[in-house]
């Protein structure tokens, strides 16, 4: 609580992201940015997240944020496979997130 209280108190801030928490979420924080979660890659599908920050015109920014596959080479795809097939794990949960958790762009004044 601490630490987030800290970021919302500093005006450079546009998220909190945070990795390793088996889902992706994506939700505003009361100090004015956002808090990123991404699954861990242990679980299906698998994924990563990339970010660009981007100018917006009219003023303000963007982070933009989308979620990437491997390629399946190698142990990736016997890997990806028993992820699927892992029956407590990310499949049957909803891991990978909701649609709003995954490829967006997010505005920041």
């Amino acid at each position: 609580d601490a630490a987030l209280a800290a970021l919302g108190a500093a005006d450079n801030v546009v998220a909190a992201i945070a990795g390793h928490r088996h889902s992706n979420e994506i939700e505003p924080d009361p100090g004015g940015f956002w808090r990123i979660s991404t699954a861990s890659l242990a679980d299906f599908p698998q994924q990563t997240r990339m970010f660009c920050l981007r100018e917006v015109s009219g003023g303000g920014l963007a982070l933009e944020t989308w979620m990437v596959d491997h390629d399946g080479r190698g142990v990736a795809g016997p890997a990806r496979e028993l992820a699927y097939l892992d029956a407590q794990g990310g499949r049957p949960q909803r891991f990978a997130g909701r649609r709003a958790d995954r490829n967006v762009r997010l505005f920041i004044p």
